[in-house]
């Protein structure tokens, strides 16, 4: 579905679908399968999507809430990511000038990817089990020891387990902040 400058709004999808709009909103809610975004500045928002998801904008806001899967995509130009109760194995978040905040589940072997050009970068990681995180920013804090490595990187290994999860972040002109948080029973 494309949309010139009104409301995208989708609720209930079950085979997923590809969303395009320039200047409206997208809001997208009980998705089931595959979901394709792009907005120029209309700001999006995605929750309860089971299934695949890859959310361009230029220059507005992204949303993400309850998002399961294998594969999470999601670029802004200029504008900020905000993730809420992600558990897809494999995610990638950038942002060019924009903050980004993530509260996900890591999963075996999953890969979890985060980089802003001009932003902060906050990381909260529910994870049973062992996770390797890699970090490059102005200010770094992954909340454990670190080991600098001669790149100008800082690692850290957390918990412990045979399925490493590995955990990239990097902020060129920014702070971050991670932390693992308590899984749940």
């Amino acid at each position: 579905a494309a949309v010139g400058s009104g409301t995208l709004e989708v609720i209930n999808m079950d085979a997923g679908g590809d969303l395009d709009t320039g200047s409206g909103p997208i809001s997208v809610r009980n998705v089931q399968g595959e979901v394709l975004t792009h907005s120029v500045s209309g700001r999006t928002r995605l929750a309860q999507v089971f299934g695949s998801v890859d959310a361009q904008t230029l220059s507005s806001d992204l949303d993400l809430d309850t998002i399961g899967g294998d594969r999470l995509v999601a670029s802004v130009h200029h504008g900020r990511i905000d993730g809420r109760r992600v558990r897809t194995r494999d995610i990638e978040l950038t942002a060019t000038e924009g903050r980004i905040i993530l509260e996900a589940e890591a999963t075996l072997r999953g890969h979890l990817a985060v980089s802003s050009f001009k932003g902060d970068i906050d990381v909260q990681l529910r994870r049973k089990g062992g996770v390797l995180v890699r970090a490059h920013g102005t200010k770094v804090d992954l909340g454990a020891p670190v080991r600098p490595q001669p790149n100008g990187w800082v690692e850290a290994a957390m918990g412990t387990g045979e399925e490493t999860a590995l955990v990239e972040i990097r902020a060129a002109r920014g702070n971050i902040k991670f932390a693992i948080i308590e899984s749940g029973p």
